[in-house]
């Protein structure tokens, strides 16, 4: 995999014709956001350009697709498409197996393939990549690439661009939020991003449901380590109860964080219809990093946000395996 400037990488989208944009499967702010800033960019050049991705694109999200302009794949529809482009565009994920039903075609095609990303130890399944470890999300990194060609007010571009940075610094309070992302902010909210809008849709439009199960939430959180570490669970039967779905959950695992004292939260959740449960982690500084664990059970991320996915297993042995997992850490590291 070559790794390249954001100069080499414009030049590379600006050479190229007929693109293809995706990401990971279960796409978040950044995610979204990131593809559709990259698109209306590209689609301004003149380019055959198309968003192809996994899953759905989550509800809260919605506002910045006004016009449809995300597919979810098809093999029968979409395959022709994808092995004829000049370029595959891969938006925020490190491996592969998170393209998830694209993971097969997307990786046999010879197409030139583009990966631009900010989580650490990408895998080698690309022929370029725009990588930095430091970036608060891959949003930036895309206005990083597009700015020196954006000069007029263009909200299709940006809101889905402040939505990506928004999203991946929690609203601008995480770790590496500094005053070159507010910069960045400013940059787009100049160019007619509205930073109102973009809060209210994704944070402030939630269902009935998705407040109840949030109830149940922060009902079964639960204190452990002497109170540094806060977990929440998720059931089968709290789904079935308040009628929620996995996506009106996407945030709660920040929740076990705001209890004073908690280094570290961690959100398990049943997966509807699968013999499948997501584990969430968040970490503070000077306690055991959130990769580290998700690292433990096949999973990745960033230092302090990261992720896992378990098979069949059961809620409550899932929380058992995670807890035997933070105590060996504990008792190495001494935490």
């Amino acid at each position: 995999m070559n790794f390249i400037n954001s100069a080499d990488c414009l030049s590379l989208l600006i050479k190229s014709n007929k693109i293809v944009i995706t990401t990971h499967t279960n796409p978040d702010g950044d995610a979204i956001g990131s593809e559709l800033g990259l698109f209306y960019f590209l689609k301004d050049l003149g380019k055959d350009v198309i968003i192809i991705n996994d899953s759905l694109t989550p509800s809260n999200l919605e506002f910045l697709d006004a016009n449809n302009q995300i597919k979810v794949f098809s093999y029968n529809d979409d395959i022709s498409f994808i092995m004829n482009a000049d370029l595959i565009v891969i938006l925020d994920l490190n491996a592969p197996h998170r393209l998830k039903s694209m993971q097969e075609t997307i990786t046999r095609t010879k197409n030139t393939k583009l990966l631009i990303d900010h989580h650490i130890d990408p895998e080698n399944f690309a022929d370029f990549a725009f990588v930095d470890y430091d970036a608060t999300s891959t949003g930036e990194l895309i206005w990083e690439v597009i700015k020196p060609k954006v000069t007029t007010s263009n909200p299709k571009l940006t809101n889905p661009l402040y939505t990506a940075i928004m999203t991946d610094t929690g609203s601008f309070r995480f770790q590496k939020t500094d005053g070159d992302i507010f910069r960045t902010a400013a940059d787009l909210l100049d160019l007619g991003a509205d930073p109102v809008n973009c809060y209210e849709q994704v944070y402030n439009q939630n269902s009935i449901s998705a407040i109840q199960m949030l109830g149940e939430a922060i009902s079964s959180m639960s204190l452990f380590f002497d109170n540094k570490v806060c977990i929440m669970t998720l059931t089968k039967e709290m789904f079935e109860t308040t009628g929620a779905t996995i996506e009106d959950t996407d945030n709660f695992v920040e929740k076990t964080m705001s209890v004073k004292g908690v280094m570290m939260g961690i959100l398990v959740s049943y997966l509807s219809n699968k013999s499948e449960v997501r584990v969430s982690i968040r970490s503070k500084e000077n306690f055991i990093p959130a990769r580290q664990i998700a690292l433990t059970f096949g999973g990745g991320g960033h230092h302090q946000a990261a992720g896992a996915r378990l098979f069949d297993i059961s809620i409550e042995d899932a929380k058992i395996m995670i807890i035997n997992e933070i105590n060996k850490q504990i008792s190495i590291f001494n935490y």
